[in-house]
């Protein structure tokens, strides 16, 4: 939670300041599934948007689980926020070492049969990670939005491959090689994301969002 609180303060582009009054735009990034520091997160956010301190735009969901997205918008729906935009990343990471609690969840029901909790969004309106970022960034004054990230880097990494226009990775790669690694790769040998920390097997680096005025400069 350390982290998170943090993370509230951080702006998505390096050196930008906080918004003076209102609502601070926010993506959200979360591998919810084993650990209960990403439920705890949402209940926060969910506290100061109540409070008018944040605008959450979107979230991107990053673990290999078949219920993680849908308890997110039970959370949604049950906070009272069901209009959220929610991405589940097409390469997420798997889980095999912890129980999965969104599963317990989403399972219940009640007397009769039908689900204990209600859901606000169709398997159709589950997006892309990066599409919806790009269409959330896009919309939003330069240097407004915060990205919280409690999930992984790839999604981000991504996000910035792209931005600077998928730029082919200096290292040999495997011809079938997928736009993951290339990202990925690409991002540590442009130093936005530290070489000693496996993008894919660590919380998501602030390197990558601190490296979005870089990738400005590239292009």
């Amino acid at each position: 939670m350390i982290l998170f609180a943090a993370a509230l303060l951080l702006p998505w582009c390096a050196g930008a300041a906080a918004p003076e009054k209102g609502a601070v735009p926010v993506i959200f990034e979360t591998d919810m599934g084993n650990d209960i520091d990403d439920a705890l997160a949402f209940d926060l956010i969910y506290k100061a948007m109540d409070d008018g301190r944040v605008d959450l735009l979107a979230i991107g969901n990053h673990k290999l689980s078949p219920t993680a997205t849908d308890y997110i918008d039970i959370l949604n729906t049950w906070y009272g926020y069901p209009d959220i935009p929610l991405a589940q990343s097409p390469t997420p990471v798997l889980n095999d070492h912890a129980p999965d609690y969104t599963a317990a969840v989403c399972a219940m029901t009640r007397e009769d049969g039908s689900p204990a909790f209600a859901r606000s969004k169709t398997p159709e309106q589950i997006e892309d990670p990066v599409t919806l970022y790009r269409r959330t960034l896009a919309a939003q004054p330069d240097r407004s939005v915060t990205v919280l990230s409690l999930g992984f880097a790839t999604e981000l990494a991504k996000l910035l491959w792209t931005e600077a226009g998928k730029p082919a990775p200096a290292a040999v790669m495997a011809e079938d090689a997928t736009d993951e690694q290339k990202a990925l790769t690409w991002a540590v040998e442009s130093q936005l994301i530290s070489a000693d920390k496996p993008a894919d097997a660590s919380v998501g680096r602030w390197e990558v969002i601190r490296g979005w005025n870089r990738v400005k400069e590239m292009k």
